[in-house]
């Protein structure tokens, strides 16, 4: 009987209904497994079995528990994704703005960097140099090619021209990545 304490009051009383014993609005929990234990149809391997039928059959309407319109709708990305109020807060002190190429944007300094990180939305084809990067990532075993472009940055750590490795546009953090070794020509400066 330990399975009928943790019941919802709706699937009890779907429970209560199947046995054949009438069911009203002002029954308490209690009262519906009272019930269902001294019904006459009682049997433990069918209120098992109901129960099972009632995690996945919302007992009050003819339909399954997914499709319900009373539940909320998460996309996967809502779901999958964490946000974080004070993750900008945390890059200021290692954000200025500036502008890369012409565009006016966030640049962070990343130490952790090797290569300097642009997405191509921001190059023209003429900027490509033809020559290829090997970059890896932290967390990912696992190397990727990426092509360098020629880009030129003006901010208030200096004026420089370098090269920086292109990410897709679905990879695009909204900011330019300055690697370690542009950090340390401009701070040469």
């Amino acid at each position: 009987m330990a399975y009928l304490g943790k019941g919802r009051k709706s699937d009890l009383s779907y429970i209560t209904e199947q046995l054949g014993e009438r069911v009203t609005d002002d029954l308490k929990i209690i009262d519906l497994r009272d019930l269902i234990v001294n019904s006459t149809n009682y049997d433990e391997e069918f209120i098992l079995k109901q129960e099972d039928a009632s995690s996945v059959l919302n007992a009050d309407h003819d339909h399954f528990r997914p499709q319900c319109p009373k539940l909320k709708k998460y996309s996967s990305e809502t779901i999958n994704r964490l946000k974080s109020n004070s993750e900008n807060a945390s890059l200021d002190p290692y954000t200025t703005r500036g502008k890369v190429n012409g565009f006016e944007m966030p640049i962070l300094k990343d130490t952790g960097a090797s290569k300097d990180i642009i997405c191509e939305k921001f190059i023209t084809p003429n900027m490509f140099t033809g020559e290829n990067v090997w970059v890896q990532h932290i967390l990912d075993e696992h190397m990727t090619c990426l092509p360098l472009a020629e880009v030129e940055i003006d901010c208030e750590w200096g004026h420089i021209i370098t090269k920086a490795a292109v990410v897709r546009k679905q990879l695009d953090q909204g900011r330019y990545i300055l690697g370690n070794r542009t950090i340390e020509l401009l701070e040469s400066d």
